[in-house]
């Protein structure tokens, strides 16, 4: 949920709505972040603790299987009969509960692949207010 409303954010900033489906922003995020103009590059590697916006590029590219994982979880994406993070499933008669589920982006998560990850995701939130301008 958190990389959902950081990538709203970055949709706002840019001064444009969300679109319906905006579970899936976070690995657009990702994008934009890496299509940033020229002369913010630099600034915003900085916010991710880089110093060259080709290591940044590399940080992007190495988190993007992890953000597509996770933001296929909710039940809007997942679907009425596959295994979501909210509701039991199937629709019509629940089998399966999300507490009892053990989800592979989970296992995926305590990988070194999965903490970076989180990383980058922690300092998109914390940093955001530094590199909010670039998607105006």
């Amino acid at each position: 949920m958190a990389g959902e409303k950081i990538a709203k954010a970055s949709f706002r900033a840019g001064g444009s709505s969300p679109t319906k489906h905006s579970h899936l922003g976070l690995t657009k995020l990702l994008r934009r972040l890496g299509t940033v103009r020229e002369a913010d590059q630099v600034p915003v590697a900085g916010v991710f603790s880089l110093d060259r916006f080709e290591h940044f590029e590399r940080l992007l590219v190495r988190v993007r299987g992890v953000a597509r994982d996770v933001e296929r979880l909710p039940p809007a994406i997942a679907g009425p009969d596959r295994p979501n993070t909210e509701y039991p499933w199937p629709d019509h008669a629940p089998a399966q509960a999300p507490a009892d589920w053990e989800f592979d982006v989970w296992t995926r998560l305590a990988t070194a692949e999965g903490r970076e990850f989180l990383r980058f995701l922690s300092r998109a939130i914390d940093g955001f207010p530094q590199y909010a301008h670039v998607f105006r």
